[in-house]
C-alpha cells in the first residue's frame, strides 16, 4: 500500500502580505551590500573573510580579490579595481543596477533572462581566472596581485 499523505513535500502557503515582507527584505541586500563594499573600502577593519583556498593552496581562487577590486569600482579607483580583479568593474555596475531596480520599486525577479547573465559572469570568472593561472605559471607573469597582508 502506498500512502501519499507521508510521501508528499509539505511547502508552506504564504499570504501576500508574507510574500511582500519577504520580498521588501530580500530587495534590502543589494543596498547592504553596496553600503557595506563602500564602507569597506575607506574602514579596512570592518570584518571580512580570506580565500580558504588560497590559505590551503598557495593559488587563488576565481574570486580571489574580487571584493576588494568591487569596492574600489564603487568608490571610483577603476586602475585599483582593475589591478586586483578584472571582473570587479562589471559586477560593481550590475549590483548598482539591481540597487536602482531596487530605489525605484522594481523588484529583481529571478527569470531565464538574469540566470544567463549570472551564468554569464560565473563562466568569465573562470575564464579569466584560468587565463591568469596559465600567465602566472607557464610564462611567469605576475598575474595576480601581491596581497600585502600575506606578504608579512
Amino acid at each position: 500500500m502506498h500512502c501519499r499523505s507521508s510521501c508528499a513535500v509539505v511547502r508552506p502557503k504564504y499570504s501576500h502580505q508574507t510574500r511582500g515582507y519577504r520580498r521588501r527584505w530580500i530587495s534590502l541586500t543589494t543596498p547592504l551590500i553596496i553600503f557595506y563594499l563602500v564602507a569597506r573600502d575607506r574602514y579596512s577593519w570592518l570584518p571580512g573573510w580570506s580565500c580558504p583556498i588560497r590559505h590551503a593552496t598557495g593559488l587563488p581562487c576565481p574570486g580571489c580579490y574580487l571584493t576588494r577590486s568591487i569596492s574600489y569600482s564603487l568608490t571610483g579607483q577603476l586602475g585599483e579595481a582593475l589591478y586586483w580583479h578584472v571582473m570587479g568593474p562589471p559586477i560593481a555596475i550590475t549590483l548598482l543596477g539591481f540597487c536602482g531596480l531596487t530605489i525605484f520599486g522594481q523588484p529583481v525577479i529571478w527569470t531565464k533572462k538574469l540566470r544567463y547573465v549570472l551564468l554569464l559572469f560565473i563562466f568569465s570568472l573562470f575564464v579569466v581566472w584560468i587565463v591568469r593561472l596559465i600567465l602566472q605559471i607557464v610564462f611567469h607573469v605576475k598575474a595576480f596581485p601581491v596581497d600585502p597582508l600575506l606578504s608579512i
